[in-house]
């Protein structure tokens, strides 16, 4: 495909690039929460080995630059966008309103929960045990906990919503992209909502 089409530009590949990084850590952070389901005593004691370490604030720096240069080339990219064909943008139009809405849905949700957590950690509590006891009062709070379904939800779609537009080099993606990239979003979705539910509830989901 040529390189001067919307899905496979520079400016794409660069967004694509911080995409997929973010989408990494996401992994990863999933790998550490995961321990919530059978160890929680553990979970504890990294957290606070993480924080003592410095390790959670090269971490959070890390995820909201990575997260602000990908906010930056998205606006770069809508201007581009303004010169493709009328076609296209009129079937595109919805499936981007929608991932323009999750992409801010979800900075701002990490912006939350980098806020959050460092705030327990500054606040008057005593170690990691002590904020993983404040994060669990937090999310027990009906609104807490449904900023985050929300803020998951919106990342697990936009990254999946993301991946199938870029791997198609289409604006809207192709049916098989999106079906594709979604099932993968979708799982991921189910797999965050196991360590919010055990937060949030001390069970998991299933």
């Amino acid at each position: 495909m040529p390189s001067n089409e919307p899905g496979r530009s520079v400016l794409s590949w660069a967004h694509a690039v911080l995409g997929a990084a973010l989408v990494a850590y996401l992994i990863v952070h999933l790998a550490q929460c995961w321990s919530l389901l059978d160890e929680p005593r553990a979970f504890a004691v990294a957290a606070a080995e993480r924080a003592e370490s410095g390790g959670a604030t090269r971490a959070a720096v890390f995820v909201l630059v990575l997260v602000g240069l990908h906010a930056v080339l998205a606006l770069l990219g809508l201007r581009g966008r303004a010169s493709s064909s009328a076609a296209d943008a009129r079937s595109a139009r919805g499936l981007h309103a929608v991932q323009i809405v999750a992409g801010v849905l979800s900075a701002g949700f990490v912006g939350y929960h980098v806020w959050q957590v460092r705030a327990f950690e500054h606040g008057p509590h005593l170690g990691g045990f002590d904020r993983y006891g404040a994060l669990l009062a937090a999310l027990g709070q009906p609104a807490v906990f449904l900023a985050y379904i929300v803020g998951v939800t919106a990342v697990c779609f936009h990254v999946a919503f993301g991946g199938a537009r870029f791997a198609s080099g289409t604006p809207a993606g192709t049916r098989g992209q999106r079906l594709l990239f979604g099932s993968l979003g979708l799982l991921l979705w189910a797999l965050w909502l196991q360590p919010l539910a055990r937060l949030a509830t001390g069970a998991a989901l299933f």
